[in-house]
């Protein structure tokens, strides 16, 4: 099938139309998951099988056209489509989709586009509606150029870290997603039929439960704890409680795993790794904004001052259960980091000395965002609390991503804090509805709480936003050995592979090259090699050769020490394909006496082998000796030293799946 969709490309973008296009459709939408089929095609481009632009620019179109459809099947039917199948078996599909627009008005047709049960149903609603089609293509072109690629990002990321991996691993790992994605997709689907079929019957038994406990001695006391002053005759806080108790039990369960080192800490270096290798400036500076509002000190100060202000709004058991929510969470989060002393994450220019576990950062946002949220949305509009519930929570999800892009924190201790202020959250949610109490003013409260956080983010950032930001870079040390130390291979700093993005060894470094890079790359531009990169890869390759060649050179770069390539070169001996592709990376080592740079790489012909599932691989050729002849002789013409020798002490499924020949030179 690669070898097919590599000679026909065509067929990729029919493919990746098709699927788009279908799944927009009424009814074909609700039975085909999106979310596979587009990871699907993500997968294909992120392992080179079909490419980025083309394909994502047909996939949009066909989720265009395909909303285009329903929404002028919905205009020309009207009402007929009630009396038409499936819906005139099944009612209650056009019934969700109703609802759903009379919700959310305008907004629907953009928001329903990312909502799976009604993404197909929304256009045929709103073409029922007899809206105008220029209002309705306003929002749905926009929604479809975004969600083709937010759809298809995972399916992206996953093909071309796979690049990198061993066949075998990678193989699992694309099984292992497909089955996840299917698996996920079908739990969802039998939690959302269970609930629908049980909700009611298990709601009618709590009641009858509560009502029974209330007059049982040994149990009234729990009745007491969890009354709701405005349920007092239903189930009280049961549910709640259950919930706090499973986030709470959740965190023990990541705060032992995190002392001993259990199965859920083994993630942490891999997606360490992950976001070291994607840091950039502009998402530096993004990420230490949404750090600086999660701020404990920050947050402390917010903590205190909304806490004047409810006094002076006479809330007094808001403000009760306010400070003490912080004051918990502050003590909880200082009590754990002295109970267990958790290393942070390396590769800061200046890390923190405290404890990693849990993100102080995650817990005191959670706790002030999440009970700021609550507190603003007591008896709002359904709408209203939807909204305040969502921004809350993408700003909690912000700074916890932002201690991990920055490289502050390890996983567990983001999830861990999570489910630590969710618990703090439910336990003072339970103590506040015991009584009744008047809801916080809602919108003069938030007009205080969006200032207050303003002011407070914008005179601390006047103050620490540059210290901060060099503080996050991240730092590699540096190594100096001496020329006979590197030329004889003795040195423990000396790299013999690289790592992927997860952190795995994935890749022999095949050759070292101690000298000026511009020499370096000077010298291989003399003897006929051209740059590459990324974005213009087959570009270059058919600058070298009118030939039609399809290559497996992943859309993301390959990196070594969570770095891109400093030089990639490739060239074509004697005019014929495979070509020959050279990357150097830099090593932070430096040789004496005259603190040369080393750069460390890899060099091998861009051939092309069968695999399973559906994407080809680079070949690691057996037998480096045509490489070596090749730079040998591109190296007459200037001054140098070239040898090769026989690494040792590799990782062994490294050792065992790969030649362990090593290229030397010297340009001096």
């Amino acid at each position: 099938m690669v070898e097919w969709l590599q000679s026909n490309p065509h067929w990729g973008w029919i493919i990746a139309f098709l699927a788009a296009f279908a799944e927009s459709i009424a009814i074909i939408g609700s039975i085909v998951p999106g979310t596979i089929t587009m990871t699907a095609i993500g997968l294909l481009i992120g392992s080179s099988v079909m490419p980025l632009w083309i394909t994502l620019t047909w996939a949009i179109l066909g989720a265009i056209l395909g909303d285009a459809l329903s929404f002028f099947i919905g205009r020309f039917f009207k009402n007929d489509l009630t009396k038409i199948w499936p819906f005139k078996k099944h009612p209650a599909i056009l019934e969700k989709g109703q609802a759903f627009v009379q919700k959310h008005g305008g907004k629907s047709i953009f928001i329903g586009r990312f909502v799976g049960p009604v993404r197909a149903i929304v256009p045929l609603i709103t073409g029922m509606l007899d809206m105008r089609p220029k209002f309705y293509f306003i929002a749905s072109i926009p929604a479809a150029i975004l969600w083709a690629p937010l759809y298809m990002l995972p399916g992206i990321l996953i093909g071309a870290i796979s690049l990198e991996m061993p066949a075998d691993i990678a193989t699992e790992l694309i099984l292992s997603v497909f089955f996840i994605l299917i698996i996920f997709w079908g739990i969802i689907k039998c939690i959302a039929y269970l609930y629908r079929k049980t909700h009611r019957y298990f709601s009618t038994i709590l009641d009858k439960k509560w009502e029974k406990w209330q007059t049982q001695r040994s149990k009234k006391w729990l009745c007491h704890l969890l009354r709701h002053a405005e349920r007092a005759t239903q189930r009280g806080q049961i549910l709640l409680f259950i919930n706090t108790l499973i986030t709470l039990s959740i965190f023990l369960i990541i705060f032992v795993n995190v002392i001993y080192h259990g199965s859920l800490t083994h993630w942490n270096d891999a997606v360490y790794h992950l976001f070291r290798g994607i840091r950039s400036i502009t998402l530096d500076n993004i990420a230490v904004i949404f750090t600086m509002l999660g701020l404990p000190t920050l947050l402390s100060c917010l903590i205190f001052l909304m806490f004047i202000w409810f006094l002076f709004c006479k809330r007094w058991r808001i403000a009760f259960h306010w400070l003490t929510a912080g004051i918990i969470g502050s003590a909880l989060t200082i009590l754990f980091k002295h109970f267990y002393f958790s290393p942070r994450p390396w590769g800061l220019i200046k890390q923190s000395a405290s404890s990693s576990f849990p993100s102080g950062h995650t817990t005191m946002a959670v706790i002030t965002y999440g009970l700021l949220a609550f507190f603003l949305t007591q008896k709002a509009p359904k709408t209203v609390r939807s909204i305040i519930y969502w921004v809350a929570t993408l700003l909690c999800i912000a700074i916890g991503m932002s201690r991990l892009y920055l490289g502050a924190h390890w996983l567990t201790d983001v999830v861990g804090g999570i489910f630590l202020g969710l618990s703090i959250i439910g336990a003072t949610v339970i103590s506040y509805y015991r009584y009744a109490s008047l809801p916080a003013p809602r919108w003069s409260t938030m007009i205080t709480a969006i200032l207050t956080i303003t002011v407070l983010t914008i005179g601390y950032a006047s103050v620490y936003y540059a210290n901060d930001l060099y503080n996050y870079q991240r730092y590699w040390p540096l190594y100096q050995i001496s020329y006979q130390s590197w030329w004889t291979q003795r040195s423990p700093a000396i790299p013999q592979y690289r790592a992927d993005r997860l952190g795995h060894p994935t890749e022999i470094l095949n050759i070292q090259w101690a000298g000026s890079l511009k020499n370096i790359r000077q010298t291989l531009e003399n003897n006929d090699w051209q740059g590459i990169h990324t974005r213009d890869y087959l570009t270059t390759l058919k600058k070298l050769a009118e030939q039609n060649h399809r290559l497996a050179h992943s859309v993301i770069p390959k990196l070594y020490d969570d770095r891109n390539p400093v030089l990639e070169m490739a060239k074509l001996l004697n005019g014929q394909f495979p070509p020959l592709i050279i990357r150097l990376w830099r090593s932070n080592i430096y040789i004496t006496p005259n603190d040369t740079p080393l750069w460390v790489g890899t060099i091998y012909y861009d051939v092309t082998e069968k695999q399973l599932l559906f994407f080809n691989r680079t070949a690691k050729t057996k037998n480096l000796k045509s490489q070596y002849l090749a730079i040998r002789s591109d190296l007459k013409k200037s001054t140098g030293s070239i040898k090769q020798l026989k690494q040792k002490n590799l990782p062994l499924k490294l050792a065992n799946s790969t030649n362990s020949t090593l290229i030397l030179i010297a340009t001096h």
